[in-house]
């Protein structure tokens, strides 16, 4: 996933080592394939819903979600 909430699939190839790549094989959106919902029956968040909560979990600055109480 992208940090603009794109979902990618993608192959790359590389030498036997995969320290060099060699090309790109294939890189496509595929965002209208991932289930996004928050309320799916039964399961809950789709795994698309889940990836992009960890993304914005990723992304958000600890001091603006921290509960810590000041020890001053």
């Amino acid at each position: 996933m992208t940090a603009d909430e794109i979902f990618i699939e993608f192959e790359i190839e590389t030498d036997p080592s995969h320290a060099h790549v060699e090309g790109i094989a294939e890189w496509k959106d595929v965002t209208g394939k991932q289930n996004l919902s928050r309320h799916n029956r039964g399961t809950g968040w789709g795994k698309g819903a889940l990836a992009l909560q960890v993304l914005h979990q990723l992304n958000t600055p600890p001091e603006a979600t921290c509960q810590c109480k000041s020890l001053d």
